[in-house]
Parts: structure tokens; C-alpha cells; sequence
């Protein structure tokens, strides 16, 4: 049983707690708020993941240890449109039912679709919800999709956007990008104190630079499809092929593997020079120990405003040094302001020569002093957890 005299909170979130993402940008704060608060978690878990005994037991026992409520949905994906409105459908019913049992005291909703679970909850308990916004989800969509802005299910949407932000209690986001675009064209006239920015945050005792493990890798984390720009990616590891003799590219990835190799072979790169691995998010300290350089490219689109990429500060404090394409979130004054890799605007500056500065960088001898000292101060997990908490306080006062 639950410590009586601690407030409850509610945490809905569309990403699975089975996931990377879940693990280390959701279960990485709730293990530490749940020292002073009880936190039940509703999530949507993939039918791949759910049917992996040795992950779920592994994570279900993580979660024991922390003492949280864990109620797992099974995510939908079939009839795209459908299958969403009966997630937030059986969100809503077992929301219900945790919030009338469990007494629930507030809803931290991760992403649109959690939040509109807890805009239902709210509208039907009165029970106020934080929006962990994550994201412009709704210009994800339009941008991946093809939509215009002239279409139904865009106008649709970004009325519901706006009916989650004048909701919200309060509303976290990424980065200071998406804040200001929230503040002066998303919401009219928001109270100065609405928003608070959270990045995505490290787990800096796992997350370190070990200077013995370094190898002329250039290192490739995540998914390769709809945001990103992959293709790019390539272009860049070939380029730093022909400055850094024996380069390695190996790059990280869950189920795409096919289209990777394919993509890779298509574009004429060295496949012995390639690994390409599956890992899960327990393994990744040691693969970006490997890493001395590292790579991510996004498409150019709007809602790149609000991306804080994780990968960004797990290289970091790792002591992996990025190169990236301009216009992502607060990624180009991170970078640059701080010295942690380059930014490779096309229109602006030729590739070789920010390969060449980037490898000017890392033999800096202050590089890593200043990777250690920019990410205790800017992606510590407990100066995240802190803020968290602090907002929790605020409004459970109302």
C-alpha cells in the first residue's frame, strides 16, 4: 500500500514504459518523484513489447522498486484514426476508475493523445492536469502526412491544441524555442508563469565519458524515419571518411534494419566499415563510451521548434562530439555557445569545413571539460526532477 500522507499523481503517457524513450524520459523522473509522491502510471505498450517476457518482468520489477502503480494499455495502431480515439477511449474509463480508487490529486499527461485522456478527465472529475507538451504533435502529423493547413483533420486538431493549452494547469516544454512560440501565437495572453522548460534530461551516473574506451566511431542513435533525415547522416560519414582514416559508422536501431542497409548500399558507403545493432537503453552507456563523434539530422519543418533530442545529451555527457543540420529546437545555440560540436548549415558553410572544425574541437583539450561541466549543468536528471516537483507543489496549492 501507498504511504497515506503522500499526494497522488496520475502519470498518462502514450509512450510505453517498455520503450527507450520510456525509460529513460519517463521512468528515469517518475523513480525519484515517487519518493514524494505516489505515482500511478497509465501507459500504452506495443504488442512487440508486451509479449517479450524477459523486458516486461524486467521493467515490472523496476517499477516495483520505486513502488509505482503500473496499469499497461495495449497500444493501437491499425485504422490509424479509430485506433486512437479507442486508446483515449479505455485511457479515459481506466483513468476513471484510478482517479475515484486512488484519490488521485493531479494528472501529469505526457504528448497530445495523454493529454486529451486528461482534458476528459478533467472535464468529468475537475481533477487539473499538467501538459508535458513533448512536442508540436499535431504539426508532426500535418508535415509526415502531407496535410495542408486547409484540411479538416489539421483545422480538427489544432483546435484541439488549443483547447489542451487553455486547459492545461500548466504546460512544460522542451526547449525555449517552442515557449516562445507557445507564448506569442499558440495561446492568448498566457499567465507569465504557464510554462516551464524542461530538456530532456541524462542520467549523468550512467551516462559518463570514459577516455580509455575511445574509437574513431561516428555513432548513429534512434529511429531513421518521417523526422529525421537520414540520408544526410550519410552524407556525412562520408565525408568525415575521407579526413579520418578507418571511420567507423555504427548506428543503433530497433526494427529498421532492412531499410538502413538498403539506404546505406544505394548511397555507395563501405558496408565493412557499418554495424548496424539493435540495444537496449540499459546498453547504451557502454556503446556511446565507444562513440567519438555523433550524428542526427532532422528535416527542416516547423515543428522542429519544439524538439529537444535525447541522443543530444546522452553524446554529450558521453563526450561524443555532434555534428547536426540547423533548426532544431535550442540545438544550434548549444552547440555552438558551448563549443560540444558543429552545426552544418548547408546554406551557409561547406561540410568539409565543419568536418574539419569538428575534429579541431575534439582535440581541444578543454572538449571534454566543458561536456562534463555544460551537462551537470543543463541535462541534469535531478535539477529535472526538481522542477518537476516544484510544479507539482504549485498546483496541488489549488
Amino acid at each position: 500500500m501507498s504511504p497515506i500522507n503522500k499526494p497522488t499523481v496520475l502519470y498518462i503517457s502514450y509512450d510505453g514504459m517498455l520503450e527507450p524513450l520510456g525509460q529513460s524520459q519517463v521512468l528515469s523522473y517518475l523513480e525519484k518523484l515517487s519518493s514524494t509522491y505516489n505515482i500511478i502510471i497509465i501507459s500504452y505498450e506495443k504488442q512487440d513489447d508486451l509479449i517479450n517476457i524477459k523486458k516486461f518482468n524486467s521493467i515490472k520489477s523496476r517499477i516495483n522498486a520505486a513502488n509505482i502503480v503500473w496499469f499497461n494499455l495495449r497500444y493501437h495502431k491499425r485504422w490509424r484514426l479509430l485506433s486512437t480515439l479507442y486508446d483515449v477511449l479505455l485511457g479515459t474509463l481506466l483513468g476513471l476508475f484510478v482517479i475515484y480508487k486512488h484519490k488521485v490529486d493531479l494528472i501529469h499527461s505526457r504528448s497530445y493523445i495523454g493529454s486529451t485522456v486528461a482534458l476528459l478527465l478533467k472535464k468529468l472529475t475537475r481533477t487539473n492536469y499538467l501538459f508535458d507538451i513533448r512536442g508540436f504533435w499535431v504539426d508532426e502529423k500535418r508535415e509526415s502526412n502531407g496535410w495542408s493547413n486547409n484540411s479538416m483533420i489539421y483545422i480538427f486538431l489544432k483546435k484541439l491544441e488549443s483547447i489542451l493549452f487553455s486547459n492545461a494547469a500548466h504546460i512544460v516544454s522542451l526547449t525555449i524555442a517552442a515557449r516562445s512560440e507557445i507564448q506569442y501565437n499558440l495561446i492568448k495572453s498566457p499567465p507569465k508563469d504557464l510554462i516551464t522548460v524542461i530538456p530532456t534530461c541524462v542520467n549523468l551516473e550512467k551516462f559518463k565519458f570514459d577516455p580509455k574506451c575511445k574509437e574513431e566511431i561516428l555513432g548513429y542513435v534512434g529511429s531513421i524515419g518521417e523526422m529525421y533525415d537520414f540520408k544526410k547522416t550519410i552524407e556525412i560519414y562520408k565525408s568525415m571518411s575521407k579526413h579520418i582514416p578507418f571511420l567507423k559508422y555504427i548506428i543503433i536501431n530497433k526494427g529498421e534494419h532492412e531499410l538502413i542497409r538498403n539506404t546505406l548500399f544505394k548511397s555507395n558507403v563501405d558496408m565493412s566499415m557499418v554495424s548496424i545493432l539493435s540495444s537496449d537503453h540499459s546498453d547504451m552507456p557502454t556503446h556511446l563510451k565507444k562513440m567519438k563523434y555523433g550524428v542526427f539530422c532532422y528535416k527542416n519543418a516547423y515543428s522542429r521548434l519544439a524538439c529537444s533530442p535525447t541522443r543530444l545529451g546522452e553524446y554529450i555527457a558521453s563526450g561524443v562530439a555532434c555534428i547536426t543540420t540547423s533548426g532544431v529546437g535550442d540545438v544550434d545555440n548549444i552547440i555552438k555557445d558551448n563549443r560540444l560540436g558543429v552545426i552544418w548549415d548547408r546554406d551557409k558553410s561547406k561540410l568539409d569545413d565543419c568536418i574539419l572544425n569538428l575534429i579541431q574541437i575534439t582535440n581541444d583539450s578543454l572538449y571534454i571539460k566543458r561536456c562534463l561541466e555544460f551537462s551537470s549543468r543543463y541535462y541534469s536528471l535531478d535539477d529535472g526532477v526538481c522542477k518537476y516537483s516544484k510544479i507539482y507543489q504549485k498546483l496541488l496549492k489549488h
